[in-house]
């Protein structure tokens, strides 16, 4: 195996790996969405359940009609407060995927460089030696005549 098919393998290698790299960046990108839409609704439900909560205070009622909305509405905080922490880690999960993926992505962008550079060393030592070669002819017949 030559230097040029061996930068040419460590590209290939190295785009496999950015590629790779995407899957948990999508698939986090996906997790957090889920759970910024559970945000959405859970948060309506709160609301909803507030208003319900009123419109039964501003009636007759009975304590535990009061009680069933109480808790809840108090459960709904609880899912709201542990929705929030589970936020605040599919962020964290989402940064390190995309922190990865652009580390993996810079490795790919320097072993594709280093391949071209490696292509255009070969091309430069090639027109070099030919160069030479045709000045050597030249002078051998220079010198015959």
């Amino acid at each position: 195996m030559n230097r040029l098919q061996i930068w040419n393998l460590l590209a290939k290698r190295a785009q496999s790996r950015a590629n790779d790299a995407l899957s948990p960046v999508s698939k986090a990108r996906q997790r957090l969405e889920a759970l910024e839409k559970s945000a959405v609704r859970l948060n309506e439900l709160h609301a909803e359940y507030l208003a319900r909560l009123q419109a039964v205070e501003g009636q007759l009622h009975t304590m535990s009609e009061n009680m069933i909305c109480r808790r809840y509405i108090a459960h709904v905080e609880d899912l709201k407060a542990k929705l929030s922490e589970t936020l605040v880690v599919a962020r964290e999960e989402l940064l390190q995927a995309r922190l990865k993926h652009q580390a993996l992505e810079a490795e790919r962008v320097k072993m594709t460089h280093l391949a071209t550079n490696a292509v255009k060393s070969d091309y430069r030592k090639k027109v070099a030696k030919e160069q030479s070669e045709m000045e050597k002819l030249a002078i051998t017949r220079f010198n015959l005549r």
